[in-house]
């Protein structure tokens, strides 16, 4: 994993990345920040491919984690109207960013996804997601598992991530684990150890599909015993 210097760089670099990405309204990723902000924007990717199959309700709860200062999962399904809850451990500091009277719904809440039963009951959510932030965790596996705890009995527990993010960034910044598929499982690894996904949640899930999307980033889907 990185270390604490170059993790406290990785930081700095984030929030400035934050910081102009909301004076700039997004700048280069204009079409990101239009969507997050937009109250009517539609659920795409992986989520609605996952919906598309199960057709969520109104009383189904979504969980966003790791969701940076705005969700990115879109805010309805159709006619639906998603029940979001966003939650990343820097939340405190996006607050402190330059809004003025940008959405913010639903408000990203604090907490750290190696943490969530301490914010969270067990059983809580039918939906639980995770795009491109579990490879900046300090305990990966952990935030995995944190994932299916607060997840209900046959709740699905959906990620997206960048293939080999650390390696690619030469163990620098924020990217402190790589994910890579080997033999229809996810591994997840660091300088110390890699991780079967598959035996990490073996004892209260499944891992129901681990797949490249078009663009090459892996998408895992696991469901809750």
């Amino acid at each position: 994993m990185s270390n604490n210097a170059s993790w406290a760089d990785g930081l700095e670099d984030e929030l400035n990345f934050w910081n102009n990405w909301v004076k700039n309204r997004g700048g280069e990723f204009s079409k990101d920040f239009e969507f997050r902000v937009n109250p009517a924007s539609q659920v795409e990717g992986l989520l609605k491919r996952i919906f598309d199959m199960q057709n969520p309700s109104n009383q189904s709860k979504i969980l966003d984690v790791g969701a940076g200062p705005l969700t990115c999962l879109g805010k309805y399904y159709g006619d639906l109207k998603l029940n979001i809850s966003a939650v990343d451990a820097l939340a405190p500091l996006y607050d402190k960013l330059s809004w003025g009277n940008i959405n913010r719904e639903p408000i990203t809440m604090q907490c750290k996804t190696e943490e969530l039963d301490q914010l969270y009951a067990p059983f809580t959510f039918d939906y639980v997601y995770a795009q491109n932030t579990l490879d900046h965790h300090f305990d990966a596996p952990l935030a995995f598992k944190q994932m299916i705890h607060v997840a209900k009995r046959g709740g699905i527990i959906a990620t997206s991530h960048h293939e080999n993010e650390a390696s690619h960034g030469r163990w620098t910044g924020l990217h402190g684990w790589n994910f890579f598929i080997f033999k229809n499982d996810l591994k997840i690894a660091n300088y110390e150890k890699i991780v079967s996904l598959k035996e990490l949640i073996s004892p209260f899930a499944n891992l129901v599909s681990v797949n490249y999307d078009s663009s090459g980033d892996i998408e895992t889907i696991i469901q809750k015993n």
